[in-house]
């Protein structure tokens, strides 16, 4: 999704580069500044900066420190949502659930689009942002508890009051900036209302949570409001490093609760030492496996270089990309429920109930097809290369066939295992094992193919530009020779 206003802009601007900040300002990055470094120091009041420039001086931008700040509240909160729905497992609930996780994503998903498309050495920012993470603070405490949506919703009106503020400010103070921000500006605006109208529905459960839902999906959706609404060269670039990098610090998040489930959970039962048997210890280990197989697995699909990335490739596979890593942090949130409840059943000393096995093995299913589209986002139609070998290819053909049918192999346990009677420590020994298994079969593979001496390995090898673009045109080799800040398989026409 992000990747659509990034792509569009920067597709014009390399016919027309443009060489200047429009605010009349040398453009600066965190990794770029005169003599010194004085400029980039930060400062009471200041316009905030584009993060990326047509200057063709390009230089990464990693997640900040303000911006982990944010992630470990996240961390506090999808640890609440998880506790929430462990406590009460209905559809229902399920449903609620989503609901929440998507109000806390597409804030976040906010924040991270504000900090990747400007660079805010203001004193200012800092100000909006605790206000920001007050309204994140609230919403945490509060989730999960019907008596207190209210206060829930108030929450939130305050951190979208406080995003309001960071993208008006920028329209107003960055001439380059002002089509783009201001209509995220009023679109925020529309969000502030349909939550104020929500705080007097309090108590209809139903209204209420339509209300919700129904801003958490069009807040997802303001990058491609943006794209549709405004010409090409009104659109606002963003960092595609940095905003790649914010979205893995997402998931690792995610992750993060799920460690959390395998060792704190455990760790905070008050049982007697003899009932910390070898049970015990090998269901907490084997959960904690399970999380860092996951991480091993989404990890590995990342891009080598940045010609790979999805988001650099098209328009269509930057959005495809956005919407499955959307989709996949609700589905890991719930393998980490499920790490909850089979803590639960061990430290109790009883067998799983029959939702308990199905939420762990279709949740772990879900999220590894999910982590099979982000394979397909950045490497289908360039992985095999023509150039490859014939015993290259072959290898690489079975790696899809391979990742494409493991999510069904997950879930076809559901009709092998005995699920009402299925004890916790062989349930989550099984999901393990497959999980981590996945992970041995695809290093076997990227070893074989480095020994081959095969080029890009740590993944599926380096794009072919022009075979990614289907044209082999001067766009293209502009794109290769330029070190440009996002470097696209640009399309002509």
């Amino acid at each position: 999704m992000a990747a659509i206003a990034s792509f569009e802009e920067k597709r014009s601007s390399l016919a027309n580069p443009v060489a200047e900040n429009q605010t009349g300002a040398l453009p600066l990055t965190p990794g770029r500044t005169k003599s010194t470094g004085i400029l980039s120091l930060r400062r009471l009041y200041h316009a905030p900066r584009n993060a990326t420039e047509w200057d063709g001086e390009y230089e990464e931008r990693t997640s900040e420190w303000f911006e982990l700040f944010v992630d470990l509240i996240m961390v506090v909160a999808f640890s609440r949502m998880s506790e929430f729905l462990a406590e009460d497992y209905t559809a229902g609930n399920v449903l609620l659930f989503l609901i929440f996780f998507n109000l806390f994503q597409s804030s976040w998903n906010l924040y991270a689009s504000y900090c990747t498309r400007f660079f805010d050495i203001s004193f200012l920012h800092t100000l909006y942002l605790i206000v920001f993470l007050l309204g994140m603070a609230g919403m945490t405490i509060h989730v999960g508890v019907p008596d207190l949506s209210f206060n829930f919703t108030i929450a939130m009106i305050v951190q979208r009051f406080s995003l309001f503020i960071m993208y008006f400010l920028a329209a107003c103070q960055n001439r380059r900036a002002k089509p783009h921000a201001l209509l995220i500006s009023y679109l925020l605006i529309c969000s502030l209302i349909l939550f104020t109208v929500a705080a007097f529905y309090t108590k209809q459960k139903a209204v209420l949570y339509v209300l919700w839902g129904f801003v958490s999906v069009i807040e997802m959706l303001y990058d491609l409001i943006s794209f549709l609404c405004l010409p090409r060269e009104k659109l606002l670039p963003l960092n595609i490093d940095h905003y790649t990098d914010r979205r893995n610090a997402f998931i690792l998040a995610v992750l993060g609760e799920a460690v959390l489930s395998a060792v704190q959970d455990y760790g905070s039962q008050r049982q007697r030492e003899f009932d910390r048997n070898a049970n015990f210890y090998l269901s907490m280990s084997m959960s904690l496996l399970l999380s860092f197989s996951i991480a091993l697995l989404y990890y590995h699909v990342q891009p080598a270089t940045r010609d790979q990335n999805a988001m650099r490739q098209s328009v269509f596979r930057g959005f495809f990309l956005y919407i499955t890593t959307c989709c996949l942090a609700p589905a890991l949130l719930l393998v980490g429920v499920s790490i909850k409840f089979i803590t639960k059943a061990t430290v109790n000393h009883h067998t799983l109930e029959e939702r308990e096995v199905i939420l762990l093995f279709s949740s772990l299913g879900v999220s590894l097809f999910l982590i099979f589209l982000v394979r397909i986002s950045h490497y289908w139609g360039n992985q095999p290369v023509p150039d490859d070998e014939a015993a290259v290819k072959t290898v690489k053909w079975l790696w899809w066939l391979l990742v494409a049918i493991w999510p069904l192999v997950v879930i076809s346990f559901l009709g092998l295992w005995d699920v009402e009677n299925a004890h916790p420590l062989s349930s989550i020994s099984v999901a393990t094992v497959l999980c981590f298994g996945l992970a041995v079969i695809e290093t076997c593979i990227t070893h074989w193919l480095a020994s081959r001496e095969h080029q890009g390995t740590s993944s599926y090898g380096a794009v072919d530009v022009s075979q990614a673009t289907g044209k082999n045109s001067d766009a293209n080799r502009r794109r290769v020779a330029c070190p440009s800040n996002v470097e696209f398989a640009l399309k002509d026409g």
